[in-house]
């Protein structure tokens, strides 16, 4: 293989451009009205989580959605498309 110039990757602006968007979203939750508002909600959200994550299981559980099943055929597409007419007309 012929001598090829090694590529130096560098890290800089990488961490610069990571400190600057960590540093902008610091600066507005703590440093305005509005942010700060943000991050109350945002730490009573995470306060209460057990209780969010049993109400969201729960809303997933009494779902009553009827379950779609693959269609094979064109009968089976025209059924399907009856079936869900006849279903928002209740």
């Amino acid at each position: 293989m012929k001598n090829q110039p090694e590529l130096k990757t560098s890290n800089f602006w990488f961490g610069f451009a990571l400190g600057t968007i960590t540093a902008a979203g610091l600066g507005y939750l703590l440093g305005t009205k509005s942010g700060r508002l943000t991050t109350q909600k945002i730490l009573e959200f995470f306060d209460d989580w057990e209780k969010h994550l049993g109400d969201w299981e729960e809303k997933q559980k009494t779902n009553t959605q009827p379950k779609i099943l693959p269609v094979s055929s064109i009968t089976g597409i025209v059924e399907k498309i009856r079936s869900e007419l006849h279903l928002k007309k209740k």
